[in-house]
């Protein structure tokens, strides 16, 4: 083989390693972007929650007494009470229900489209 065989061979062997590197470097790229934008869905996800139990825990003690106190001017003590209870109850399920929502539709932080690409990249097909 002549050396300008051998020189135009490198350099198509070469051509072909750095394109598959070039592609390689840029999936991996999008799967640290995928997952880092999932990790960020969850701790959105888990924000809400936190602070859904927060609400709970420190404010509704005292909002709920405040309300029962000035409803039970129009209503029977345990009616306004019963009330506010259940106004409560549904608002804390609503935050609830999406926060775990979003957990749930993040959870996989398997970057599905970079990893297809990558094997359809080394697919000889």
């Amino acid at each position: 083989m002549s050396s300008f065989a051998k020189s135009a061979a490198n350099a198509l062997f070469g051509n072909i390693v750095g394109r598959y590197q070039t592609m390689l470097k840029i999936e991996l790229e999008r799967a640290k972007a995928d997952v880092s934008a999932k990790l960020k869905e969850i701790g959105i996800g888990s924000a809400l929650l936190a602070v859904a139990y927060l609400f709970a825990f420190f404010a509704l003690p005292l909002l709920l007494t405040a309300a029962v106190a000035g409803l039970s001017t129009v209503w029977p003590v345990w009616l306004s009470a019963l009330v506010l209870g259940g106004v409560v109850i549904v608002i804390m399920l609503i935050l609830v229900a999406i926060g775990v929502s979003k957990i749930k539709k993040n959870k996989d932080l398997t970057p599905t489209e970079s990893v297809e690409n990558i094997k359809k990249m080394f697919s000889w097909e």
